[in-house]
């Protein structure tokens, strides 16, 4: 894999210009039944960026994208950074209020939206939009442009995407460097509002680039995506890393556990990055005589117990499960050794980073005692710049020259990092702090869980809270809400156990596969949620 050096080569733009005329016409991406090579998705995203300078786009300005899992979304990226144009991404699932939040505190004037439901989403909140002034429509390029009535959105001059491509193959010139900002990054916003993580090119070549070197990813790598695009998991963990160490690149529309094994069987897929339980989820599904037989050997996963990877190793035949330890605005500042891993832990320290663990006073405790995970990396640009519009925040997160990452965590005296919870999912009851995580873990043991979401829900006195689980089941299948609890009663104590059980089916979730909380516990305690007060359920206290 060629390592590039200078300010100028580490950027996007001369990343994709430069292994374009490595490569030429070899296959890159992948998408259903079709193929684009590394030529092709260079000059397309070139025409991409000559439109919008034509369109008065200049260095610093900020793009917003709403885009799904298709191929137009590397080109679109890609020629908006090739500008110096930052990146800001949406993710897909946002609407409404939400949607016109992160929108407008971006400061973009331009915004590209894909056809369908996407787009009735921003024209249900376009007079809520207050700086946007051109749309471009995304669609399908190997489709017809979007009807009259599609494009009638009548606040911003509207384009079509397709109206970009007669623009000029060749590189637009623009004074770009690896410290210039690429994008704006908006964290999950699993528990409250997304806050704009600022992250420079630097920041995305380093990711990728140590990614690959860590999963010792080659050319001969097949590297599968089924999680969004609209996220660091697809675009750095997944699209940058086989672009910088020539591999090939599957992209799928979207996760699906019943189909995942036929993807990866039918493009060879030797590589996957695994985020917020999507591999769970393809684990939970009825086992097949031909489980063990498919050309999977590497998986990038979070979280990964112990007990999860030798089931999967013994039952699906991969090779290598790393476990790793970061966010969108570290990076990754931690890995496990690929071959002779530390079952358990997230790994060591990686490169260029330190870890430690501070209490609440950002004392550092002893080794094995549990604590805030706090990060720094020695080279600069390779983390978060700021919050973008955020500074009181940004100063709280780094205060003290760390990154603090409001997650619990501890250090064995090998210098292994042990990931226990976010500080978020804890929930008080009783003057017990209890962790959501746990819950969750234990409640998924049952093989007819699909997936829960432990929460608090504010008391009457409103000092405390009481327990709260959002359970996903197997299609046609009935859990007792007697049997979950149950089934906690032996592994928690008594104030552990969930007052209420609520069934869904389906949850909203961010793009790394984490269930959003926030919107169940504004809900608070929905009319069909299962009492255990009022169903007479006794707790076992002895």
């Amino acid at each position: 894999m060629k390592l590039y050096q200078s300010p100028a080569e580490r950027t996007i733009g001369h990343i994709v210009q430069d292994k374009a005329a490595l490569h030429g016409d070899r296959t890159f991406m992948f998408f259903k039944d079709e193929q684009y090579s590394y030529r092709e998705l260079n000059e397309q995203s070139n025409r991409i960026a000559n439109a919008l300078r034509e369109m008065g786009v200049k260095k610093g300005d900020k793009i917003v994208t709403v885009l799904p899992n298709f191929p137009e979304y590397l080109l679109i990226w890609w020629g908006v950074v090739k500008l110096g144009a930052w990146h800001v991404v949406i993710n897909n699932n946002y609407r409404g209020e939400s949607l016109a939040d992160v929108i407008n505190r971006s400061d973009a004037k331009i915004v590209f939206v894909a056809t369908g439901m996407f787009l009735d989403r921003f024209r249900a909140i376009q007079d809520k939009v207050t700086q946007i002034e051109k749309i471009v429509v995304a669609h399908r390029l190997m489709e017809g442009p979007p009807s009259k009535e599609e494009m009638d959105i009548h606040k911003f001059k509207s384009y079509t995407l397709r109206n970009l491509m007669s623009a000029s193959t060749e590189l637009p010139k623009a004074e770009v460097f690896n410290y210039d900002v690429e994008g704006i990054e908006y964290t999950s916003g699993s528990t409250g509002p997304p806050k704009g993580a600022v992250l420079t090119h630097e920041y995305m070549v380093y990711f990728a680039e140590h990614k690959a070197i860590h999963m010792e990813t080659s050319p001969h790598d097949i590297m599968y995506n089924c999680l969004p695009m609209c996220n660091l998991t697809g675009e750095v963990e997944t699209c940058l890393t086989a672009f910088l160490a020539d591999a090939q690149f599957v992209l799928a529309e979207g996760f699906n556990p019943k189909t995942f094994w036929d993807d990866i069987r039918n493009y060879n897929c030797t590589e996957f990055v695994s985020m917020g339980g999507a591999f769970a989820e393809v684990a939970k599904e009825p086992g097949r005589l031909d489980d063990v037989n498919n050309p999977l050997n590497k998986m990038y996963i979070i979280p990964l117990s112990e007990n999860f990877e030798n089931s999967c190793k013994e039952r699906f035949g991969i090779g290598h499960m790393v476990e790793i330890y970061g966010s969108t605005e570290a990076g990754i500042a931690a890995y496990r050794d690929l071959h002779k891993p530390v079952l358990g832990s997230a790994g060591k320290a990686h490169c260029d980073y330190e870890i430690k663990i501070f209490d609440e006073y950002d004392n550092e405790v002893p080794f094995g005692t549990e604590g805030e995970i706090v990060v720094r990396n020695s080279k600069l640009h390779t983390m978060f710049e700021e919050y973008y519009h955020m500074p009181d925040k940004t100063s709280y997160a780094r205060r003290g020259s760390w990154y603090h990452t409001e997650d619990i965590g501890k250090i064995d005296k090998e210098g292994n990092l042990y990931f226990i919870r976010r500080k978020a999912d804890c929930i008080r009851v009783r003057g017990n702090f209890c962790s959501a995580t746990e819950i969750e873990r234990l409640i998924c043991r049952n093989e007819e869980i699909i997936e829960c979401a432990a929460y608090g829900i504010r008391s009457k006195s409103g000092d405390e809270e009481e327990i709260m689980v959002a359970v996903r089941a197997r299609d046609g299948i009935t859990v007792k809400c007697e049997d979950i609890l149950r089934g906690l009663e032996d592994d928690v104590p008594y104030f552990m156990i969930p007052r209420y059980i609520r069934f869904v089916n389906n949850f909203e979730k961010t793009p790394t596969m984490r269930i959003i909380k926030k919107g169940l516990m504004d809900e608070g305690v929905v009319p069909d949620a299962w009492d255990r007060r009022k169903a007479g359920f006794k707790l076992r206290r002895s």
